[in-house]
């Protein structure tokens, strides 16, 4: 009796972005739908009841036997490869997907079990630990997902014609996995949403891991300062990335290797308070890391996107948005609330002597304007640390707004504004705001009345507490 081990993965169904595409190969594992003509076509072995242990949420208290839930098998034709290679199979297909499926799959999704199906399926089933094997009876044996799992869609999409997934492929078929491949299981490991089983701390290691593999750094006497060479360079030498990785680094140290915060020298202590002051470390992290891998992937495959491409990927929107955020708001205070700022900003308006010059310094204002529009946002601290600031900004914004609109409306609306913005009330100012949201949606390149009213629209949310 012939017996043919697969790996079932039940909680989601990964599947390829063609049409109808339901079966895909990594490596050499093919992923296949867990569906009934599966078993009959292509593992020529019958269903296991043992699989109808996984079962869905219950639909209420009173649902006694929830719904059965089937995602993907894997198979392979060397069997001796797949247990060998599996953690890193399920990796980088996690890689491959994640930001396709809009990060909507925690790690948990992608819990797999080993099963050895045979011509006569058994009424008992096996699931292997670390630590041995338990026994259980496939009767009255229900496994439910876990709370994580609460709302996740059951497919999964991997693009099978990208170049990453081409390159990725060919790595895992190798006898050994290389620096992508190990990447990539650092950040998989890194992506569980239960704190219990990867925590906050331990994932910012995974993360200084997973970079280090994807740049194959050298060994040096300052690990931080190399990996953050390295992340500069990638993102066109953007300086704002040297201390915040860094900081990540100095994080890495006191997890893996028990470092003194106390003992550390001043500049390494700064280093990683500011790294822990930044609100969104956790997520702009990974998405670095999976821009790395896929990017390190496709040049290997010889089509890389070049400076342009990332200047204009997401993931270089967000990096300015996380570490440029601060600095473009105060760019944008200065400008607001030193003596005189209305009569100045009104002043770029105003035709004088030199035309050129004066087109030249508007520019530069509402150049300084939109930047702050596409960088700046507001963490739920600042409202204790920037109310007197953006009270005073608002008030010069108000003017200037008054002063250069010709519609009686939004004269009107910055008449409130000046008037909440004078009298400090945070209240009114959050009314306001919410009123006036759709002003944010106001670029004005040209017109520096459609700036102010936009920027502020996006000042007056720090207000805004719905």
């Amino acid at each position: 009796m012939t017996r043919k081990l697969v790996y079932v993965i039940p909680r989601v169904q990964i599947v390829g972005t063609g049409f109808r595409q339901t079966e895909l190969r990594l490596g050499k594992a093919t992923f296949l739908p867990d569906t009934d003509a599966t078993w009959q076509s292509r593992i020529a072995k019958p269903l296991p009841p043992c699989l109808n242990v996984y079962r869905e949420f219950p639909r209420d208290v009173d649902d006694a036997d929830p719904t059965v839930v089937r995602g993907t098998i894997l198979t392979s034709d060397d069997e001796d490869w797949l247990p060998e290679n599996i953690a890193y199979v399920v990796s980088v297909a996690y890689v491959l997907g994640i930001q396709k499926n809009w990060w909507g799959h925690p790690a948990e999704a992608f819990q797999y079990s080993d099963l050895w199906v045979s011509d006569t399926p058994h009424d008992l089933v096996q699931f292997h630990t670390k630590t041995g094997r338990l026994i259980e009876d496939v009767g009255d044996f229900r496994l439910l997902p876990p709370l994580e799992l609460r709302g996740v869609r059951d497919q999964f999409r991997i693009d099978t014609r990208s170049e990453q997934f081409s390159e990725l492929s060919k790595r895992l078929e190798r006898a050994l996995p290389d620096r992508l491949i190990v990447g990539c299981y650092h950040l998989f490991r890194s992506q569980f949403a239960n704190g219990f089983l990867a925590s906050a701390r331990q994932d910012y290691a995974a993360y200084c891991a997973c970079l280090e593999a994807a740049f194959d750094t050298p060994k040096s006497q300052d690990g931080g300062a190399t990996l953050a060479d390295f992340v500069e360079r990638f993102y066109m030498g953007y300086s704002g990335l040297r201390d915040f990785i860094r900081g990540l680094y100095e994080e890495r140290s006191i997890f893996n290797h028990g470092v003194s915060e106390s003992g550390l020298e001043s500049h390494r202590q700064r280093l990683l308070q500011e790294f822990r002051g930044l609100p969104f470390r956790w997520d702009l992290l990974r998405h670095i890391c999976v821009d790395v891998l896929i990017e390190k992937a496709r040049e290997a495959a010889g089509k890389p996107r070049g400076d342009i491409g990332t200047f204009f990927c997401k993931t270089f929107k967000q990096i300015e948005t996380c570490l440029s955020s601060k600095d473009a708001w105060e760019s944008l205070c200065r400008e607001l609330t030193k003596k005189g700022s209305v009569k100045a900003i009104l002043g770029l308006a105003q035709p004088g002597t030199d035309s050129e010059q004066d087109d030249i310094r508007l520019s530069a204002f509402i150049g300084l304007c939109c930047r702050f529009l596409m960088v700046h946002q507001w963490s739920g601290k600042d409202v204790v640390t920037e109310t007197q600031k953006a009270c005073a900004a608002l008030k010069c914004l108000a003017e200037v707004i008054h002063a250069t609109s010709g519609d009686a409306e939004i004269k009107t609306a910055a008449a409130e504004l000046h008037e909440a913005a004078k009298a400090g009330n945070q209240e009114r100012l959050g009314s306001w705001a919410a009123e006036h949201a759709a002003w944010t949606m106001l670029r004005g390149y040209e017109s520096l009345c459609d700036a102010a009213q936009a920027v502020a629209a996006h000042i007056a949310r720090l207000f805004d507490r719905r």
